[in-house]
């Protein structure tokens, strides 16, 4: 059986710097994690994100689930940069770091359609 880890590192492989990002994931998943867990605020803004779908989307693509997300796009991403502002105020500096550095990519990744090459390397320069 494949880690959800392998996963998603075979899905970034071919991306600028995509190999880094799956391993900034891996770091804070846990902590990512705990936070949503234990902080309702961030578990809101998670789940209405849709997170959990946006989260195995990422990971398995065209295998995942077929049906349309509980929610609009637009409205994802919104509640998805609320969750990740909560996350950088709750979280570890180095969590922090990651998420400066990483967040605009890792949006992009969750709620839209991979974004082709040069999308992600524009994201990268920001």
């Amino acid at each position: 059986m494949t880690s959800w880890l392998q996963q998603l590192r075979r899905r970034l492989q071919d991306y600028p710097e995509g190999e880094h990002i799956a391993a900034a994931i891996s770091r804070h998943f846990s902590e990512v994690r705990r936070l949503i867990n234990s902080n309702r605020r961030i578990a809101t803004m998670w789940h209405r994100a849709a997170g959990p779908a946006l989260l195995r989307r990422l990971l398995y693509g065209e295998q995942a689930e077929r049906s349309p997300l509980p929610i609009d796009g637009e409205s994802a991403s919104r509640y998805l940069d609320r969750c990740f502002t909560l996350l950088a105020l709750q979280g570890s500096p180095r969590l922090r770091v990651s998420l400066e550095r990483y967040r605009s990519i890792v949006a992009t990744l969750l709620t839209g359609a991979a974004p082709d090459q040069m999308a992600l390397r524009t994201l990268l320069h920001l």
